[in-house]
């Protein structure tokens, strides 16, 4: 999620947390400053999601959507709900295929 998307400051509890705040992937100045992760668990960003993904296949006519998963290390990630790393990041992934889970 890039910085000036709107969404890091709009949306803070959306993004992928550690001891330290709002964990930072990596800084692309082309594609809007610092890169956030999204919490796959948080039902919001879930449907944020589950929308993008709908309006890239159907209005933007693309055919596929490469993901590729936050590179984190051994970060200790607070996730919503208290989940645990992988299964946010599976509800992640399954909210773009079939919405969120609520």
């Amino acid at each position: 999620m890039a910085e000036d998307s709107g969404i890091p400051a709009t949306q803070p509890d959306w993004l992928l947390r550690d001891a330290s705040g709002p964990v930072v992937c990596e800084t692309r100045e082309a594609w809007g400053g610092k890169i956030y992760a999204l919490d796959g668990a948080h039902p919001k960003a879930q449907q944020w999601l589950f929308d993008l993904a709908r309006r890239v296949v159907r209005e933007w006519g693309y055919d596929y959507l490469r993901i590729r998963p936050p590179a984190l290390g051994h970060r200790r990630t607070t996730h919503y709900g208290a989940a645990d790393p992988r299964e946010a990041y599976r509800a992640g992934l399954g909210a773009i295929r079939d919405g969120p889970r609520h």
